[in-house]
């Protein structure tokens, strides 16, 4: 993630327009490792909606770029809420492995 947000500063020195789409491209990529780590699959749709919104704002409309970063906060704060259930209801499942018992 650090390295990533690097190449969005490098983008953004470059052109400023590039540094907030180039941002949620790689934020979105980082939430696919909380797939597998918490076991939530919602962050998988959160992911390609972050990157989605990042690629459109880089590639296709180039118009949404200043504002593409508060688009990402918009569905970062949507997402807020199911993500908090979806974790409390991980917590509260119990363990399919019997040694974890």
């Amino acid at each position: 993630m650090p390295a990533g947000l690097l190449v969005a500063i490098a983008l953004g020195i470059l052109e400023p327009t590039l540094f907030l789409p180039a941002s949620l491209i790689i934020v979105g990529a980082h939430y696919l490792t909380f797939i597998s780590l918490y076991g939530i699959r919602l962050y998988g749709v959160l992911a390609g909606v972050l990157v989605g919104i990042g690629a459109v704002a880089l590639f296709w409309m180039p118009g949404i770029r200043g504002i593409s970063g508060w688009i990402g906060a918009a569905v970062l704060l949507a997402a807020a809420v199911p993500l908090y259930l979806g974790s409390r209801a991980a917590m509260r499942e119990p363990s399919a492995d019997p040694a974890a018992a």
